[in-house]
Formats: C-alpha cells, structure tokens, sequence
C-alpha cells in the first residue's frame, strides 16, 4: 500500500526543492509513498483526494491560508500535515491553531535546506501515517536491508521459500519481494495465512479452487501450488465457507 504526497506552494522555487526532496527520498528511502500532487493551487489537492478516494496522505504545506487547509483537511481527516512557514507575524500561526485544523507540525523554511534533518523529519510522519492505517486493516511488516515495508494483509497472496536458505518470496495482488525469514515466523505472526506445505503459506481468501485429485491450489491470479494430504480436509472446509 502507497501512500499520497501531496506538496503545495505558491513559489516556484520552494515548490520545486520540495519535490526534489520528496523523490531523493522515496527512491533512497522509502517504497511506501508516492508523490501525487505538486500544486500552487490548494484547491487541485482537494480534488485528486476526491477523484481518487485517497484516505491517508502527507501534505507538506508552504505557507497556506486557514481557508485552504480546512478545505482539504476536510477530504481527508487522517493526513498528516506539515506546515512550512515564513510568518513573521505570530498571530497567523495562532489564528490556524485556533481553527482546530491540528497540522503534525509547524516547520520553518529554513528546515528544507537541513537535508538529513528534513528526512528525519519525514520517516516520522510516515511511520505515523502508516500506523494510522492499521486501526482498519492488518498490515504485513518486513524488512529487506534496512528498509522497512508495511503491506495490507489483506493483499498478500503468498509467501513461499526461495532459491536460498532462509530466503522468501512475498508475492502481494499487484507485486512481489524478495526477503530473508522463515515460514514458520511469519505462520506464526500472521495466523490469517495458512500453511499448504512444508515451504509455502497462503492467503485463503484468493482460494479460486482446490483440485483434491492432483493436490494443487488454484488461486485467483493464476499462482498454482501444491498440498499436503494432510491439509486436504481444512482447505476444503476453508473453500466451502468463502
């Protein structure tokens, strides 16, 4: 599961760093978010939220009206948003606390030009804004290096050993990833998934058939895998409840 960027300014030049630094950090750092919007216009990131039924976003906000910010906050109640700002007068800043829109946080200008500071920064809000998502669906975790991957449950198909010791494959309905684990530790963890044989674990709710004659598992995306005998009598009874 991606989540939306969304960074709006009305100056070129900030607009344009930001965006750098927003890809510099996805391609380097981070799978989980997705660039969605780069604006001047407030308004167009409420309606990409609106076309596109988005629920969890970050929006990283250069000097915005209070209007603005209640428009979008508006589309989506669980965005983090980050306001960047240059007030010199401090009554503006009170005026948006006032106006109950709650942003993650104030940031100054200055802060986009403290790289590493600024990427600190954003790994938190987007540990917070993957945790907002798990108080309405289980999510998947696993690391490959030393990047860390939240996958809705609900979207694993698979997960079967690899070429090498102690190497898997995780395949989700629209990708794949190779990672380092052991079946019995993610059985363990994530009890939704079920143990067909001695390498390889399923989701059943992508079950499209059971062929008891030959021992295979059809799943809705074309995977075919085999099973034990001694799974023969859950996965049937798994299959006849869906």
């Amino acid at each position: 599961m991606s989540y939306a960027v969304f960074i709006y300014s009305k100056q070129y030049c900030i607009r344009n760093h930001l965006e750098r630094l927003f890809k510099n950090y996805i391609d380097f750092q981070s799978r989980n978010l997705k660039i969605a919007c780069v604006t001047e216009n407030i308004n167009e990131i409420k309606d990409v939220i609106n076309l596109n039924s988005i629920q969890y976003s970050i929006q990283v906000l250069h000097g915005p009206t209070i209007q603005g910010l209640q428009t979008i906050r508006a589309c989506d109640q669980s965005c983090k948003q980050l306001i960047i700002s240059d007030y010199q007068d401090s009554s503006e800043l009170i005026d948006i606390v006032n106006s109950h829109v709650e942003p993650f946080a104030y940031i100054p200008t200055s802060i986009i030009d403290d790289v590493p500071r600024f990427y600190r920064l954003i790994e938190t809000v987007e540990k917070r804004v993957v945790a907002s998502t798990h108080t309405s669906s289980r999510s998947i975790v696993f690391k490959i290096y030393n990047e860390t991957y939240y996958k809705r449950l609900d979207e694993v198909v698979l997960i079967e050993c690899f070429d090498k010791p102690h190497k898997l494959l995780l395949v989700t309905i629209n990708s794949s990833y190779e990672l380092y684990g052991t079946i019995k530790g993610f059985e363990s963890a994530y009890p939704e998934l079920i143990r067909i044989n001695r390498a390889c674990i399923i989701n059943p709710q992508y079950i499209y058939k059971i062929d008891h004659d030959n021992l295979r598992v059809h799943m809705t995306n074309g995977f075919i895998r085999w099973y034990t005998k001694s799974k023969k009598s859950k996965l049937t009874r798994l299959n006849s409840n869906q």
